[in-house]
């Protein structure tokens, strides 16, 4: 395919904002005739660069009233098996691999508490061991990762870190602490060159 030029980059910015825009309502934006608009977007389409469009769910209007983070700490060996489970739970609407103390970060979208502390206790079957669960609450938005299931429209309610089996996460819903931006960025794990998860050499 031929570089993106100035025009391709315009159209790829409005289908992004809105996927629904007609042929002839991005040319009209863009400065091109429907047709011409059209055909640009159906290469791009077919080149790979459009690769799908979908719609973004507003997740408490379905009943999915909490939504948290929850960050695993796994082991190489566990790795496949974790995505295998994250792939198969519809409460999780996106996973990140990461480099750093933690492997893994899961955006998790559940009806209720309940819910929430079935998914952390079959996410941790696959922690190394340590037996450490933790719940907060953080009161500020985060950005949605892409992922399989778009769903978008409220509070970040809750972050849980996993490493081992679930224990303490019942207590920690039982009374969830409110904290600032900056404590939460303070209680975030250091990170590091290595991980545990990492591939062996």
């Amino acid at each position: 395919m031929e570089p993106l030029d100035r025009v391709d980059r315009r159209i790829l910015e409005l289908l992004q904002h809105d996927g629904r825009l007609t042929g002839a309502e991005v040319g009209r934006r863009v400065g091109l005739s429907q047709p011409a608009a059209s055909a640009r977007i159906s290469r791009l389409e077919k080149a790979g660069v459009i690769s799908g469009y979908r719609a973004i769910v507003h997740a408490s209007t379905v009943g999915l009233n909490i939504r948290a983070v929850v960050r695993l700490r796994t082991t190489h060996a566990q790795l496949g098996p974790a995505l295998q489970l994250a792939s198969e739970t519809n409460e999780i609407a996106s996973t990140l691999r990461v480099t750093g103390e933690d492997c893994l970060i899961f955006d998790v979208h559940c009806a209720d508490a309940a819910r929430l502390e079935r998914i952390v206790d079959s996410l941790a079957r696959y922690g190394p061991g340590h037996h450490r669960a933790r719940l907060a609450r953080v009161p500020f938005q985060a950005p949605h990762a892409g992922g399989r299931r778009q769903l978008d429209g409220h509070q970040l309610d809750a972050a849980v870190t996993v490493a081992g089996s679930s224990r303490g996460v019942r207590r920690g819903c039982s009374g969830v602490p409110r904290f600032s931006r900056a404590d939460a960025a303070a209680r975030l794990p250091r990170r590091h060159a290595g991980s545990s998860c990492d591939a062996p050499a």
